[in-house]
Parts: C-alpha cells; sequence; structure tokens
C-alpha cells in the first residue's frame, strides 16, 4: 500500500511539472536587452527571436539615455533583422562609457508591421547596480 502512495505521488509531482512547463502559451516574438560592463563601458545588446515556423523581419529600435555631471548623452538605433524560423539573434548594440555616478535609461522596443509586439527597458542609478 506504501509503494501504491509513493507511485501515485510520483505520477501527480511529474503530471504537476509537465503541465508547469508547457503550460504557458508562447509568444510569437520576443526581444530583450543584455546589458554588459567592461572596463567602465556600459554595453547594452538587443536580442530577439522568432518561435514561428516562417521567417520575419523586425525593426528593433534601441533608445539609450545617459546622464552625469558632463551632462546628458542620448543614442537612438533602429536596425530591421531578418530572422529565420525559430532563430535567435542578439545583433544591435551600444556603448557607453560610464563613470561611478551615472545614471542611465535604455529602452527596446521591437516591431512588426509597424505595430510593436515587445518591450524591455533598463534603468540604473549607478554602474554598481
Amino acid at each position: 500500500m506504501k509503494d501504491l502512495f509513493c507511485l501515485i505521488g510520483t505520477v501527480l509531482i511529474s503530471v504537476s511539472l509537465f503541465s508547469n512547463s508547457f503550460g504557458e502559451e508562447k509568444k510569437e516574438y520576443e526581444a530583450w536587452l543584455v546589458k554588459e560592463i567592461v572596463n567602465s563601458n556600459l554595453i547594452i545588446k538587443a536580442c530577439c527571436k522568432n518561435n514561428t515556423a516562417e521567417e520575419t523581419k523586425l525593426i528593433l529600435k534601441i533608445t539609450a539615455e545617459k546622464k552625469g555631471k558632463a551632462g546628458t548623452s542620448r543614442s537612438i538605433q533602429s536596425n530591421v533583422v531578418l530572422l529565420k524560423a525559430k532563430e535567435k539573434k542578439c545583433d544591435s548594440q551600444i556603448v557607453f562609457n560610464l563613470l561611478e555616478y551615472d545614471n542611465y535609461n535604455i529602452i527596446l522596443e521591437a516591431y512588426k508591421d509597424n505595430n510593436l509586439i515587445a518591450r524591455d527597458f533598463i534603468v540604473k542609478g549607478n554602474k554598481s547596480d
């Protein structure tokens, strides 16, 4: 009887894990920012993924702003990214030289057929955050 309860418990846990990992609806397209700090340089990369079975074209727009004692620095970059079916790319990149007291705000917007399909952002008060 004890073995039967263990078996039922194992089956229930397995079913629970299976349904949690596959229960979410997958988005057709994804976009996100990746942040690296190397030698006082803030490197921001824009990544995107096509979860469909068809080739597609996305427009990635990165808007970056850094505020420090020397003033404000702004950069806007737009790229067209061609993605094959199920492909992931980290394509666009913006680099800022950071000082200890700099604040920055980076926004990524991904568009398909002029419609906003994904958005991500990074906001920090200083480079140690």
